[in-house]
């Protein structure tokens, strides 16, 4: 695995915590509940876990790789 698609796939699942972080803290209105705290980390691994898995089946990370080789070649 090269170092773009490491880096595509970390950035992929940091903007994915954010986003479930964030929809969290609006739902309960920044004030979680204890409940939902407890479950956070078991909620968390199954949601983003099943959406990277969804991504790569899909061929996401391939296609930024290939896009920005694409627009690097040189044109006549």
């Amino acid at each position: 695995m090269s170092f773009t698609r490491i880096s595509l796939v970390l950035s992929y699942a940091a903007a994915l915590v954010g986003s479930l972080w964030l929809g969290y803290q609006l739902r309960f209105d920044f004030a979680v509940p204890q409940e939902a705290e407890r479950t956070f980390l078991l909620v968390f691994a199954w949601v983003i876990g099943f959406k990277l898995v969804c991504l790569w089946r899909l061929r996401q990370f391939e296609v930024l790789p290939r896009a920005s080789l694409c627009s690097a070649s040189p044109r006549n």
